[in-house]
């Protein structure tokens, strides 16, 4: 039987709830749009922005909120009120679906008048000032080089044109007080508009009433040494000179200029904050290293993306050791170095900030002899060290000689190093060079395309210090990975990646000698050999070295390892076996192990040991063999392979002891389950 009454009652149910009016269901909201999306009001003016939720049909409901309010309030209408000079986000969200919201961008002015000065009648200025003035408000024509000797004070709105070959020199006694305002800056300017057509502002006084606030300098870039140390720039702080500068503009010095030139180490910025560099022909500014910590917040050295080829840089030249403590911060732009930079001070810290990037000219470096660097970037923000030009062996690398524990490089990207330099890296080609007792923990950083057969990293003796090293990737360096000591092989931790080291014969880390080893350490595995060279020897009955399973090691050509007292433990398993092997991969190529040493702890278990046959008295007591065991000396070897030798597989010398695991004397050659192929001389040479 049909049930047609059920259907019939949804169906009447329906059409009385659509004939009593029920809501349609609401409309999803796709976004919100803000009109206008930007404004300019003075203080205490109001502006009213509106706010339309996208699709028409959805709720126009929305929340308004101000990130500023100390600049501009926002009311529940959309009406914005300013409340303080400086620029304020203005945000409208969708109270049907928070996730929808747009902003508009309010920026509020002080209320004062903008003033103007006529320049068709400009008031000449030739005279040198030598007494305190304060010139009127006025638009003024130099027409000569002026001197000031005494205080001079320039009004908000003043502009000063400078004739061709015209400058400003503040002098012994004298001060510039350029005190702006956002509304009306004061300016100096060529009276022609061309670049390259004036001599610039020289301030060469320690004063500490030179202030720039709200000042616009231009088109400056004629030399002359009275006025800018023969510099083409802007602005010139002399060898002395000291002065406050904010919220002011730098732009299109011409003569291969910059905006801002600082001569010397003394040279100050008492402040150096929310300016603008513009358009200016050689760079943003020259520096040296002693101003680089002087560097505030808010400045834009590339405005709009707008710096000329190869200006988009902030020159920094070397003045003498760096002896003062200081903060390097990230700017828009790299630093640029020039010549040698040396951390000479046991007390001198320089921390570099995440983002910072430092770009070194040929034949430039940095070395801390003393004190500490600190180059703190982050996995969004590494601090980089790289060469100007973009080309491998073109800079001679960062050198840590100092033995400070507060050394650290935490993703750090250094790459292109590879020039020679005895004071930077020994005269070793590297990214990064550790020198004799230098000290410095690396984590989380990369060393890449080291030039001029270099390495990525280069720890120099046996007494420098890897405080830390982990998750490092080495990439591309033409000779190896890195070089270290022996010494340093303990120190290698988790998480380094060598193996994208991949130019043809650099997969490796070269381990050179350097004094005997004295203190236990664990051998990590890493994703390339070890690549040896010269003889390596454990001597101390407390030393034990620890071989992981998996560990490679090549020895070039006269190479060898020998335990004179202490313990070697080479460990592997089936799967993970513990390779000796010379880096030629030729029989003879290497001097082998010898085992002088009475230790119960000596001990190979799964390792393959091939091509040694070199002989040499204080490796192998002029026997050619992969494993010499000495006299009153003893080994555990099981489970482990001898090969290709140019002599023995293994050389047992009189007294000499082969044991198992258990420390029970076995003859290798049948117990312990060993295995012998193609040794020239013979298997096992026994007693």
């Amino acid at each position: 039987m049909r049930r047609t009454a059920p259907i019939v009652l949804a169906l009447l149910a329906a059409g009385l709830l659509a004939a009593c009016g029920a809501p349609p269901p609401p409309t999803t909201v796709t976004g919100v749009d803000v009109s206008p999306d930007a404004a300019t009001i003075e203080v205490d003016e109001t502006v009213t922005l509106s706010a339309t939720v996208q699709p028409t049909g959805a709720s126009q409901s929305v929340s308004w909120e101000s990130n500023t309010p100390s600049v501009a309030t926002v009311d529940t209408s959309g009406v914005v009120t300013g409340v303080s000079e400086g620029a304020a986000e203005i945000t409208a969200t969708s109270s049907a679906d928070t996730s929808h919201a747009a902003s508009a961008t309010v920026t509020v002015v002080s209320d004062e008048d903008v003033v103007t000065v006529d320049c068709d009648a400009a008031t000449p200025l030739s005279d040198d000032i030598t007494e305190a003035t304060t010139l009127p408000l006025d638009c003024y024509l130099v027409t000569t080089n002026v001197t000031v000797s005494a205080a001079l004070t320039l009004l908000p709105g003043a502009v000063l044109e400078f004739e061709t070959s015209s400058g400003m020199r503040v002098a012994d006694g004298g001060s510039l007080n350029a005190d702006g305002t956002s509304v009306n800056p004061i300016t100096f300017r060529s009276q022609s508009g061309d670049s390259d057509d004036w001599r610039g502002v020289g301030i060469f006084t320690s004063s500490d009433d030179n202030v720039l606030d709200n000042v616009l300098i231009e088109n400056a870039g004629m030399t002359w040494s009275s006025i800018n140390g023969n510099n083409a720039t802007n602005l010139y702080l002399g060898p002395a000179g000291r002065a406050a500068i904010t919220n002011s503009t730098f732009r299109t010095a011409g003569n291969d200029g910059v905006g801002v030139y600082v001569e010397g180490r003394a040279s100050e910025f008492i402040a150096l904050e929310n300016n603008r560099f513009d358009d200016n022909e050689a760079a943003a500014m020259r520096v040296t290293s002693h101003q680089l910590g002087q560097i505030g917040s808010g400045n834009e050295f590339d405005v709009d993306d707008n710096a000329l080829p190869g200006a988009k840089h902030i020159r920094v030249a070397s003045d003498e050791e760096l002896r003062s403590s200081a903060t390097w911060p990230a700017t828009d732009v790299p630093y640029r170095f020039v010549g040698n930079h040396v951390v000479g001070d046991p007390g001198a810290v320089i921390t570099i900030e995440a983002g910072a990037t430092l770009e070194f000219d040929t034949g430039a470096g940095l070395a801390v002899d003393t004190g500490a660097l600190r180059a703190e970037g982050s996995d969004t923000a590494p601090v980089t060290f790289t060469s100007a030009s973009g080309n491998p062996d073109d800079w001679r690398g960062v050198g840590i000689f100092s033995s400070s524990d507060q050394n650290l490089f935490d993703h750090a990207a250094f790459e292109n190093a590879g020039m020679t330099w005895s004071s930077i890296n020994g005269n070793n080609a590297t990214n990064l060079f550790v020198g004799p007792n230098g000290e410095v923990a690396i984590t989380n950083s990369t060393f890449a395309t080291a030039g001029n057969d270099g390495v990525g990293l280069y720890v120099d003796a046996g007494s420098s210090v890897l405080s830390a090293f982990e998750g490092n990737t080495f990439d591309a360096n033409e000779s190896a990975a890195m070089r270290v000591t022996s010494h340093q092989l303990g120190s290698i931790g988790a998480g380094n990646v060598f193996s994208q080291n991949a130019l043809p014969g650099a997969q490796h880390i070269q381990v050179t000698d350097d004094g005997d080893l004295v203190s236990s350490a664990t051998w990590r595995a890493v994703d390339v050999p070890y690549r040896f060279s010269g003889n390596h020897v454990v001597d101390d009955p407390g030393a034990v070295i620890t071989v992981d399973p998996g560990v490679t090691l090549e020895f070039e050509t006269s190479s060898g390892m020998r335990v004179d007292s202490g313990a070697l433990s080479a460990v592997g398993t089936s799967d993970d076996r513990i390779v000796f092997t010379s880096a030629t991969g030729d029989p003879n190529g290497w001097r082998g192990l010898g085992i002088s040493s009475n230790s119960a702890d000596n001990a190979l278990d799964f390792v393959t040991m091939e091509n040694a046959g070199q002989t040499w008295s204080s490796i192998n007591g002029n026997n050619a063999t992969n494993l010499f065991v000495d006299a009153f000396s003893r080994v555990a070897v099981t489970n482990s392979a001898f090969n290709d030798s140019g002599g023995w597989g293994i050389y047992i010398e009189e007294d000499g002891e082969v044991t198992d695991a258990a420390g029970t004397s076995i003859n290798p050659l049948t117990e312990g389950d060993n295995t012998f192929t193609n040794n020239t001389e013979g298997d096992v040479r026994l007693p």
